[in-house]
């Protein structure tokens, strides 16, 4: 029963995390909006990093195999 209601809340709080982000972008400007953001964002900082060459090398030949397969595909 735990699960199923992780399960079903996952989408919902995602989508009101979404939503609170996109407004705050939209009003940047006030002063309040930045702090409504402040614990996403510093969530997101502590969460992700930089790609490093070899990623990024991948992630590029990723794209290009996928583009040809899309052509090929046609």
């Amino acid at each position: 029963m735990r699960l199923v209601t992780r399960v079903i809340f996952v989408p919902i709080i995602s989508a009101v995390s979404y939503e609170i982000l996109r407004f705050c972008s939209r009003y940047s400007n006030l002063k309040i909006m930045k702090i409504i953001a402040m614990p996403g964002l510093g969530l997101q900082h502590l969460t992700t990093k930089e790609p490093d060459d070899d990623m990024i090398i991948v992630a590029l030949r990723s794209v290009n195999e996928a583009n040809i397969l899309n052509l090929v595909q046609r």
